[in-house]
């Protein structure tokens, strides 16, 4: 069975990789300083920004699924702690599927969901206590990764909703929504998957 540690450095290693990714592919745009003579286009970039920001938050769902199931067969976080767990799967597989339930698969990109498993499965939610009164921000990373992984009316909508309550304005790409300036130099993309990144600390005890 895998230890939290492994599934930390697995998180770490997306994170690690595509935030440089941002880094570099913005300082290549930055050096086009002819436009009729590029080799590497705004529509380039946000491909890159969009595609970092799903392997992030994938990478986040893969971690809260296999920090459950780690978990829930009683192993302790990165500082030894053991917390109180009601039930005793017998291996992954077993685990996995009390987590799902009568469903096809749990939805770890609906934090309610991921609170209800947390509030039945371990004494006061256990590891993910910190997860119990999650930020607005959570469901807007929500909004945008289905707005990048489908384009239907709903998602488009609710990324058009999300745009206008942050920089009052609709219709753009999410890469480009995505490197916007939040605050000072930060931008979207650094804000949201920050948040991820401590989040997975918080949830292995680091």
């Amino acid at each position: 069975m895998a230890k939290i540690q492994d599934i930390y450095d697995d998180f770490m290693t997306v994170y690690n990789y595509q935030c440089s990714m941002i880094v570099d592919s913005t300082i290549l745009l930055q050096n086009n300083v002819l436009p009729n003579q590029q080799l590497f286009s705004h529509g380039m970039y946000n491909a890159i920004v969009e595609q970092s920001f799903m392997r992030i938050y994938l990478a986040w769902e893969t971690f809260l699924e296999k920090s459950f199931i780690i978990y829930l067969q009683g192993e302790t976080d990165l500082k030894g702690t053991v917390y109180i767990k009601f039930g005793n799967p017998k291996d992954n597989e077993h685990a996995y599927n009390m987590l799902k339930g009568t469903k096809n698969y749990p939805d770890w990109t609906n934090i309610d969901d991921v609170n209800q498993l947390a509030g039945i499965y371990f004494d006061n939610s256990g590891p993910f206590s910190t997860l119990v009164a999650p930020p607005p921000e959570m469901l807007a990373m929500k909004t945008i990764r289905n707005r990048i992984s489908h384009v239907s009316e709903k998602s488009l909508k609710q990324f058009n909703r999300l745009l206008m309550q942050n920089i009052s304005q609709t219709n753009i790409a999410p890469g480009d929504y995505l490197m916007q300036l939040r605050s000072g130099t930060q931008t979207y993309f650094t804000f949201y998957v920050e948040m991820l990144k401590d989040y997975v600390e918080a949830i292995c005890n680091k």
